[in-house]
């Protein structure tokens, strides 16, 4: 059982940044965007935003301008990825908007995780991050993925098979 942790840097130059989704080894895929009604500056003004919580992989990568994430996988026990996907379905039903500062892409990986990882609480604090969350599946010993160069044509989803 695994957890595989996608991360897309910051693009300084496009005002991008970044993002940060996980796919679970039971198939779901743990991904929150601000819905395509929110303007720019509504994003960058920290308002509420009504999210899009039924991402796909291939969903983030267009968002993402087609551009291929860095993947780390993470070794679960059947204990963590219950909880993971316990947590998933809680915060769906019970969480609508996508926040900036408050409830990001990073903001929800880190939570989902930390259901998994109750000692990730002392990781609390500030503004989160697609780098921050690197930062923390390599400390939980996340193994980086090696990615060849996508063929032309491939969809995404096939060049991160499951």
């Amino acid at each position: 059982m695994w957890a595989k942790v996608y991360i897309w840097e910051t693009d300084k130059k496009a005002l991008a940044a970044g993002h940060a989704s996980m796919t679970l080894s039971n198939g779901i895929h743990i991904s929150w965007w601000p819905s395509s009604k929110a303007g720019k500056k509504s994003v960058v003004g920290n308002e509420s935003i009504p999210a899009k919580p039924h991402q796909t992989l291939n969903d983030d990568i267009s968002g993402e301008d087609g551009k291929l994430p860095t993947e780390y996988v993470l070794n679960l026990t059947p204990a963590q990825l219950q909880a993971i996907t316990k947590w998933w379905e809680e915060f769906k039903a019970t969480h609508s908007d996508w926040i900036l500062m408050k409830m990001n892409c990073s903001t929800v990986v880190y939570l989902a995780l930390k259901s998994a990882y109750p000692g990730l609480s002392a990781e609390e604090g500030g503004v989160w991050t697609p780098f921050r969350v690197e930062q923390m599946v390599q400390r939980l010993g996340a193994k980086q993925a090696q990615r060849q160069p996508q063929p032309p044509g491939l969809l995404p989803d096939q060049f991160f098979a499951m």
